[in-house]
């Protein structure tokens, strides 16, 4: 009895040494563990942001000592540890260390614990600015993931996100945050504010292929992750574009570019393979029932597919909900409709392979 007694003692008593903070741990560690945890963070973050080499290099020998002390404390929290693990797992990152952050996944994998560093760094092993921004948005969106997310997408040109992302994150995070992140999220608005295609296009009535490609630059990454290259030029991409052949003759910058020639491109450079095939079986069932959808457009027209692919994914709308006007050059207030839902496509593996084929 007196064994029961004192086993019921030990366990209340380790219950009560549970305490709560901003990491949400549940496990026996002592306060002064976890304020550890929260300094050696806030070093991190100030590591991120040093700009003098021999400062970093200064700095992350500290936190390297740190974090191997940290790793010798009488703690036997899963997630304490998992948080660690994350932690050194973000000063690889922030040196370019892919080594270093997948030894990080696979140790806070194998100790058991909880933190939302696991899919933080998960992102950062992708190469694809797309793959990490859809990895982060699959996950809750705490605050520290936010702030990641905010980053990927500023680097993925998507301003306004980035830009609603930030704040929220930003207003939950400790004030220092702000002071590291202001300028970025600054920035992210500017270019928000001034470097939006729709106001470079919304004005004119008919559009030539250099103001579609280069809307196309600025707003989607489509081209970025065909090439790899974050900086495209039109002239790489009209050469590209002509290499595959898209059109009977090759793209002639100064050229209108009429609403049939875009469904082309759109379908082109937007639909994978498995879309391609669905929508060719589709119109081959209008070909059978000799009858087209579009008033202006019969199922025998060179550029029938491609025009009901733009016209069912809503890229291109019917002018008047019946007439798709084919041969009529694409209009600027249009086109901005196009580029917001494009901007909603996930340039996936899939959709890069279909593209080079």
């Amino acid at each position: 009895m007196a064994k029961l007694l004192g086993f019921f003692l030990l366990f209340t008593s380790f219950l009560s040494s549970c305490v709560t903070t901003r990491f949400n741990f549940s496990a026996p560690a002592s306060e002064k563990n976890f304020s550890d945890l929260e300094a050696l963070q806030l070093e991190i973050l100030d590591l991120r942001f040093e700009k003098n080499p021999r400062s970093i290099s200064e700095k992350r020998k500290q936190i390297s000592q740190k974090i191997s002390q940290l790793k010798n404390q009488d703690v036997v929290s899963t997630n304490y540890f998992a948080l660690l693990y994350g932690l050194e797992g973000e000063v690889a990152q922030i040196i370019g260390d892919k080594v270093g952050i997948r030894n990080a996944v696979d140790a806070i994998e194998k100790s058991g614990g909880s933190t939302e560093y696991l899919v933080i760094l998960k992102s950062y092993l992708e190469k694809s600015t797309v793959k990490r921004i859809e990895i982060l948005e699959t996950s809750t969106p705490t605050p520290l993931v936010r702030l990641h997310l905010a980053q990927a997408r500023f680097d993925a040109g998507k301003y306004a996100a980035a830009v609603s992302d930030f704040d929220h994150a930003l207003i939950a995070l400790p004030d220092i945050y702000s002071e590291y992140y202001g300028e970025t999220r600054q920035l992210a608005f500017h270019l928000m504010e001034n470097s939006n295609a729709d106001k470079e296009v919304s004005g004119m009535k008919r559009l030539n292929y250099k103001q579609i490609v280069s809307a196309l630059i600025s707003e989607t990454r489509i081209f970025q992750e065909l090439w790899g290259m974050e900086k495209i030029s039109h002239d790489r991409v009209v050469r590209e574009l002509n290499k595959m052949k898209i059109f009977e003759k090759n793209i002639n910058l100064q050229e209108e570019c009429s609403r049939s020639r875009l469904a082309v491109l759109l379908m082109r450079l937007f639909a994978t393979e498995n879309e391609k095939n669905s929508f060719i079986r589709r119109c081959e069932n209008y070909k059978t029932r000799n009858r087209s959808p579009i008033g202006d457009v019969n199922f025998d027209h060179p550029n029938f597919v491609p025009i009901i692919f733009a016209v069912e994914r809503n890229f291109i709308q019917l002018r008047d909900g019946e007439n798709f006007f084919p041969d009529e050059a694409i209009g600027g207030f249009e086109f901005n409709d196009t580029l917001k839902r494009l901007g909603n496509v996930k340039i996936t593996p899939e959709l890069i392979q279909s593209v080079k084929k």
